[in-house]
């Protein structure tokens, strides 16, 4: 078994969920600096951002710990979390440099909020008919809205294969009844674009 194996295995997990302290500490060793350069990526890369990233190291731990349920392999966790505090952190320094007048609006309306939720709902149903690796590409890519190369970063496998496994996934769940329109954030290459890729 790889040391990785070991840290996705039912039983390391079942220790992490009891709050298990030898647990958390041995995986914040083992992910401490490939995550913390993950985090320097996504604050705007260079070592200026080193003591930043460092503090958000610490808070994600801390959140996982309190917050951590086994539904999903730690390290994957660990990144979401990871994403989801930079990009806090992103708006807010946008927030205090710019002037109130200057900020743009980017909520959506009620109805937009409505059909957003709805399109995650449908995807979280349907994605019960993928085995379980396809199902953790999907839901990082599509309900956690990850780029293609930061779930490759997460999960230790290439950009490209991460693409291979969302095109199975597609494949897979084509042929059920209802219709779903997937909007990616950003092309595959990261480059920004969005499209849409409907599953039929």
């Amino acid at each position: 078994m790889s040391r990785e194996d070991e840290f996705e295995g039912e039983e390391f997990i079942a220790l992490l969920v009891a709050g298990d302290k030898q647990a958390w500490g041995d995986l914040y060793l083992h992910i401490k600096s490939h995550l913390v350069s993950h985090i320097v990526n996504g604050l705007g890369g260079g070592a200026g951002y080193q003591p930043d990233a460092e503090e958000i190291l610490n808070e994600v731990f801390i959140n996982a710990f309190k917050s951590y349920e086994g539904r999903c392999p730690p390290i994957p966790y660990l990144f979401i979390l990871a994403n989801n505090t930079v990009k806090n952190r992103r708006k807010q320094k946008k927030a205090h440099d710019a002037l109130p007048e200057d900020l743009p609006d980017q909520r959506l309306d009620p109805e937009e909020e409505y059909e957003e939720k709805e399109r995650k709902e449908i995807i979280k149903a349907r994605i019960g008919v993928l085995p379980p690796k396809l199902r953790e590409v999907f839901k990082l890519r599509f309900l956690e809205d990850l780029k293609n190369c930061e779930i490759a970063e997460m999960l230790g496998i290439s950009t490209n294969y991460v693409g291979v496994l969302i095109n199975r996934g597609i494949k897979k769940v084509r042929g059920l009844n209802e219709k779903v329109e997937v909007t990616v954030p950003g092309a595959r290459n990261g480059d920004g674009r969005s499209f849409s890729r409907k599953l039929t």
